[in-house]
Formats: structure tokens, C-alpha cells, sequence
């Protein structure tokens, strides 16, 4: 798979896409990232501290171990600057859960690096996602938001049926801002 700086490259078509981020500057013991042209339209910074062992969404006390979120109106662009995150993103679509590990240095997609260096995992609008993080991790999820972003309803959290192609609101999202 080529990539090319500050291009967005599907991944997985209409699921994941990779923006590799261009090197500015090297000197000794010191690297700039510009991350200026690959983001178009940013409407949010959102820096994302996960602890060791968090998984995310989750929802206290629920039956259901692993939900999801998913954002009718909002791309992300996830950005790892320590730790690795391993997220699953699935869309009904799509039909089937594809499996990512972000971290700093490279981009996994099912065990196999698909970029190395510093990228941006991206998502666009309707696709389910998840995240865990067993060694903690810190990203900065650039956001772009589209016409009829709701606050309210953007950090919904989902009960997904893979076999059945089915979901529901498991939380709203609003309950926890």
C-alpha cells in the first residue's frame, strides 16, 4: 500500500483511512510532525488519555462488555502520541469488524503494518468504533464535524449485533458531559 505526505488513503474503503504526517524538520535527538494541509475543516482537538487497561466506550454496571461509539455527524482522526491504541471499527455496511493498532511509529491492520511512521487512523461518519489501551496510551483525536452535529447525541454509546446487522443506544452520550 503507497501513501502519499498529507494524503488521506483508504485503509479499508468507506471504513478506515491512513493521513501520513509529513516530517518538517530532523535534528539530533528531536523530530517535527506537520500536520498542516492533512486536516481540512477542523472543528475540535480532543486530547485522549487512556489509563492502563481502558477500554472505551464503556458503561458502568452494563451486561454488555464491549460497546460502542459512533458519531452520525463527526470524522475522527485519531492521533497516538504515546502507547498504542487497538481499535475495531465496523460499519453495517461493511458487514464485518476490522481490527487497527495505532501507535506513534506505525499503523497495524490485522496483525500486519500498513504505514510506518507517524500517521493519523482515521474514520468517517456511521462507523462503530472502539478502543482499548492494556498500557495506557495519550492521542489527540482531530474532529471534523459535519452539518447536524448534536453534542448531545455525538458520544451516544451502542449496543452493536454483528450477525444480525442491528444496534441500539446503549447510553446516551449527554449523561456523562
Amino acid at each position: 500500500m503507497r501513501f502519499k505526505i498529507g494524503k488521506k488513503r483508504d485503509a479499508v474503503k468507506g471504513l478506515a483511512f491512513i493521513k501520513p504526517l509529513k516530517l518538517l524538520r530532523k535534528t539530533p535527538k528531536v523530530e517535527f510532525y506537520n500536520v498542516q494541509g492533512v486536516l481540512s475543516h477542523l472543528s475540535a482537538v480532543d486530547k485522549v488519555i487512556h489509563q492502563k487497561n481502558a477500554v472505551s466506550p464503556s458503561v458502568k454496571g452494563s451486561k454488555v462488555k464491549r460497546p460502542w461509539y459512533m458519531h452520525p455527524c463527526q470524522e475522527d482522526n485519531l492521533l497516538v502520541h504515546e502507547g498504542k491504541r487497538f481499535v475495531d471499527l465496523y460499519s453495517v455496511k461493511h458487514g464485518k469488524i476490522e481490527k487497527f493498532e495505532a501507535t506513534s511509529k506505525y499503523i497495524k491492520h490485522n496483525s500486519k503494518i500498513i504505514f510506518k511512521g507517524a500517521a493519523i487512523l482515521g474514520w468517517p461518519t456511521h462507523v462503530f468504533h472502539r478502543v482499548r489501551s492494556p498500557n495506557g496510551s495519550i492521542s489527540t483525536n482531530y474532529a471534523k464535524h459535519y452539518k447536524n452535529f448534536d453534542i448531545r447525541t455525538n458520544f451516544n454509546i451502542y449496543d452493536v449485533d454483528i450477525k444480525n446487522k442491528k444496534f441500539g443506544v446503549l447510553r446516551e452520550g449527554h449523561k456523562d458531559q
